[in-house]
């Protein structure tokens, strides 16, 4: 019986998750609808969009009706540019928020199949797991591990198993200021060769320049990074919104990212009420962007968090 049980409660379980994962879809189906269907640029998004609520709202699309919405017809809303807007109050305690990234989810319109990345965190509020449910090559699960003091110890970007077929395995060291002054980096193995990155910091603890080397000491470059006035990484043809940066809800997506901007590099088309990204369609023009970086460049991504 408890075999039995459990077995009933997994499926159970997988059950729930999978329809919530169905809601969600058709929730961002609807937002992509709501735009005006004269951006030509958006077609197939709208396409696919259709074919989600269509699937699973429970009521079937005619033909008619789904050429309508792609072609003619935004579904109709009460949010608008007021209602999606951050209030002075709240811009001015958008860095009191206690809010993590819970899961991420990117859509290849090409497939039409979703990567969800799931976030787990540790009582003191780091991760520890990234759950990929699409693993393929390049786009793997993650384990962060900490040392004693709840620095982290080693980050794992694996298919299978943390310690074993990895895609790669970097482990840190320390200096008096307790910043990562070195990581060493393995790739498949831990017999493999491996790379050494020593990183340097400005007064705000950013990093500004990491030097990669091989374990021969060979030295194979470096590169730096600088910040404007507002506190956004300097690129060529990078342009943020006003609104809080995902990556500054943990330190350690802002390291592992070396990415401590204060905003945003492309404009999303949803933000919540705190300021923080939502949902974003990517144009082929505007940069990629990624949260925390550890996902595929698809076109569309769906940011769900935890706020307190």
């Amino acid at each position: 019986v408890p075999i039995i049980l459990l077995l009933f409660t997994n499926k159970y379980t997988s059950s729930l998750k999978e329809r919530e994962i169905q809601a969600k879809f058709v929730e961002l189906s609807v937002d992509i609808l709501k735009e005006s269907p004269m951006d030509t640029t958006k077609k197939n998004i709208r396409k696919w969009a259709t074919k989600v609520i269509s699937k699973y709202s429970g009521v079937e699309l005619d033909a008619s009706t789904t050429e309508d919405l792609i072609k003619n017809i935004p579904i109709t809303t009460q949010l608008n540019a007021n209602s999606l807007a951050i209030s002075p109050e709240t811009n001015r305690n958008l860095r009191k928020n206690n809010c993590s990234i819970s899961s991420v989810i990117s859509f290849d319109l090409t497939t039409n199949k979703p990567t969800v990345l799931t976030m787990e965190y540790n009582s003191s509020g780091n991760p520890i797991n990234i759950y990929n449910n699409n693993v393929s090559t390049g786009s793997t699960n993650y384990k962060f591990g900490y040392n004693d003091k709840g620095q982290l110890k080693f980050t794992s970007s694996y298919y299978e198993t943390p310690n074993k077929g990895f895609h790669f395995y970097s482990k840190y060291t320390y200096n008096t200021k307790n910043q990562i002054e070195k990581d060493t980096t393995y790739y498949t193995d831990f017999t493999s060769t491996y790379t050494i990155h020593l990183y340097t910091y400005d007064e705000k603890d950013r990093i500004t320049k990491v030097e990669e080397y091989l374990q021969t000491g060979k030295f194979l470059g470096a590169k730096e990074y600088k910040y404007d006035s507002i506190g956004n990484l300097i690129s060529d043809g990078l342009i943020y919104d006003n609104k809080k940066n995902p990556l500054t809800t943990n330190k350690i997506w802002q390291f592992l990212n070396r990415n401590y901007s204060l905003n945003n590099q492309s404009i999303a088309s949803q933000y919540n009420e705190w300021g923080l990204p939502v949902f974003y369609i990517r144009k082929t023009t505007q940069p990629s962007y990624r949260v925390p970086g550890f996902f595929p460049e698809h076109p569309m991504h769906n940011v769900i968090y935890t706020c307190q």
